[in-house]
């Protein structure tokens, strides 16, 4: 996510910009036939038949008026394929296919549909860079990005194509710490996350080819920022329902289901996925392997994980969730003894990223290398799969147990009171919520663990849900005041920083 300038104010004051002229055709393409290719070759897309919608947009580059709209989407696939993969020849794929488009574009008269496209060129070439790890081009492409969505939405502010762009962007921008932030306004460019969400609430409401990745933008916005699990769930799998057969609708829902703690359903959505995926037809995404781990980890079907992380590891080429996987592999064999095979994996869990899931795995690994799990450990590791399943009641008597446990140390007690707090959070029960946030936050046990901090923002979250906000700025304020390095500090500054947005905005 990066962001830009907010041009909306006059819907702030009610006031709707008006649509587009009409006198410029859809995607630059007048012929209806060639609407209808598009609109083929876009489902075709959004469903992973990768090699049936690569022969519809030849096709459709073949047409006098279809190469911009054609290459466009080409450039879309490869960029999504290496997402999706990141396997090396997509990478190559779609520079060649992104150069293609971006000398198509220098043909093309000014227009917004001109200044939209070439936007999503350099947006589209800034997210490759990204996952290369290309972050100085990945940069000047953003920029290039950045400028052209600010102009298309100044000059025509009823083309509501560029809202899903500028918004992302904006998102991107807002979700910044404070300090570079600032940085970014001194060069020109500002953002904030209120004015990202409200840009893609446009496109997704308004838009005519965004709609759907826009909702894909907000509904993970919901699930990962705003603690609103459950809506962004609703919202993807409002998508899946209405393309059930795309293993890319059931990835992403998969994933919601498993935030929303509604596990069980995960997996069936996942396994029924990996198995259309397998389907030459269609694109596989190394992704529902991981994620298919995840569903049956959080179950605590342990040995029935073991062999999809194994696969994720076989086939997926780069570094993303190398980390994780290793260790809830190295996890996953030692819950059922195998504790030789699970030392291996552990070795394996290198912070190979600057992200917060590497860094955390890699300080977990190393605990797990030092001694095995012990007793209580296991019982928080039970625990944690009922609560991740939503078996609050379960995961209730175990943590319980550890907190009143012989011999426990202060670390494993801290995390009891933390995840206790979670079941009492969940369950509406606000003030043995607070109680146990408030041992974590105080005894954590362990200064890098996340206990502590995260304690502290969810009794925010808790004093907000009561109606108490100056309580609950209180409880945000004191987390941006933590010291990191601590587990998944990256991600809570984030959220405490959006929290206090909100809470200004009241």
């Amino acid at each position: 996510m990066r962001g830009i300038l907010f041009v909306l104010l006059t819907c702030a004051l009610g006031a709707i910009p008006a649509p587009l002229a009409a006198q410029e055709a859809p995607m630059l393409l007048s012929d209806p036939r060639a609407r209808m290719s598009l609109d083929s070759a876009r489902t075709q897309l959004l469903a992973l038949r990768m090699p049936e919608g690569e022969r519809t947009l030849r096709r459709l580059a073949s047409h006098p008026e279809g190469a911009p709209a054609a290459y466009y989407h080409l450039a879309a696939a490869s960029m999504l394929k290496v997402l999706l993969t990141g396997q090396d020849p997509y990478f190559d794929e779609f520079f060649e296919r992104s150069d293609s488009f971006k000398a198509i574009l220098d043909d093309l008269p000014s227009s917004p549909w001109r200044t939209f496209l070439g936007a999503e060129a350099n947006l589209q070439r800034a997210i490759v860079r990204a996952k290369q790890g290309h972050y100085v081009r990945a940069a000047l492409a953003t920029r290039l990005s950045y400028r052209a969505f600010n102009k298309g939405v100044e000059e025509a502010p009823g083309f509501y194509e560029s809202y899903k762009g500028l918004g992302l962007l904006h998102l991107a921008i807002g979700s910044l710490p404070k300090s570079y932030r600032r940085l970014l306004r001194v060069i020109g460019y500002g953002g904030e996350l209120e004015e990202g969400l409200e840009e893609l609430r446009l496109a997704a409401s308004r838009s005519g080819y965004n709609r759907a990745e826009a909702r894909i933008y907000l509904s993970l916005t919901d699930i990962l920022l705003q603690e609103a699990k459950e809506d962004g769930a609703m919202q993807l799998g409002a998508l899946y329902e209405a393309s059930p057969e795309s293993p890319f609708f059931a990835f992403l829902y998969g994933f919601a289901l498993i935030s929303a703690r509604r596990t069980a359903e995960a997996e069936t959505v996942l396994l029924k996925a990996a198995r259309t995926a397998e389907d030459p037809a269609y694109l596989y995404i190394d992704y529902i392997d991981y994620q298919l781990a995840e569903a049956r980890f959080r179950l605590g079907r342990f040995a029935v994980a073991i062999p999809d992380y194994e696969r994720y590891l076989a086939r997926h080429e780069g570094p993303a969730l190398k980390a994780l996987t290793h260790l809830h592999l190295g996890l996953a064999l030692e819950m059922t003894d195998r504790r030789a095979e699970a030392v291996v994996h552990y070795q394996h869990v290198q912070a190979a990223r600057d992200f917060d899931s590497d860094a955390s795995a890699k300080r977990e690994a190393d605990i797990r290398l030092a001694r095995p799990l012990s007793a209580w450990e296991r019982s928080l590791m039970f625990g944690r799969s009922a609560f991740d399943s939503g078996q609050n009641r379960e995961a209730e008597r175990l943590f319980l147990e550890v907190m009143s446990g012989s011999g426990t140390t202060a670390a494993e007690r801290g995390e009891a009171s933390y995840r206790l707090g979670r079941v009492y959070h969940t369950d509406g029960r606000w003030e043995e919520a607070l109680q146990a946030y408030s041992k974590a936050a105080d005894a954590p046990g362990d200064p890098f663990a996340k206990w502590g901090p995260w304690a502290r923002y969810y009794m925010g979250e808790v004093e907000w849900a009561r109606g108490n906000a100056l309580a609950a700025r209180v409880a945000f304020e004191a987390v941006i005041g933590y010291t990191p390095p601590y587990d998944y500090h990256q991600v809570l500054e984030k959220k405490a920083q959006h929290a206090l947005t909100m809470l200004k905005d009241l």
